[in-house]
């Protein structure tokens, strides 16, 4: 794997937990893994749902390879969010780590 084809810098986010002001529960992004990547658009679609025009983005994220990043992260690249919905390891030399990630639902 060639490092210059990894020119983006991204934070790798896993759901968490925490108390909001008052005490109630509320949702929390922590940060992982702080990693460069080459992310590539593969294909999108735009839609018109309850009156609302919506976008999503189907994106192929390729990083080094490392162990526990799974379904369910997510990548921040900026004020981009990308929800990770399968990591896929090159099971023969380990070098890399596609993740196919979809934007637009829950971007924020």
């Amino acid at each position: 794997m060639e490092a210059g084809t990894l020119r983006n810098r991204v934070q790798i986010q896993q759901k968490g937990t925490g108390r909001g002001p008052t005490g109630q529960p509320v949702t929390t992004w922590d940060t992982v893994v702080t990693v460069y990547a080459n992310i590539r658009h593969v294909s999108g679609m735009e839609s018109i749902r309850q009156g609302i025009e919506a976008s999503q983005v189907n994106t192929s994220i390729r990083i080094r390879y490392r162990k526990g990043i799974t379904a369910g992260m997510r990548v921040k690249h900026g004020n981009a969010i990308y929800d990770i919905e399968a990591a896929l390891p090159n099971v023969l030399y380990r070098d890399y780590l596609d993740l196919t990630c979809k934007t637009g639902a829950n971007d924020g």
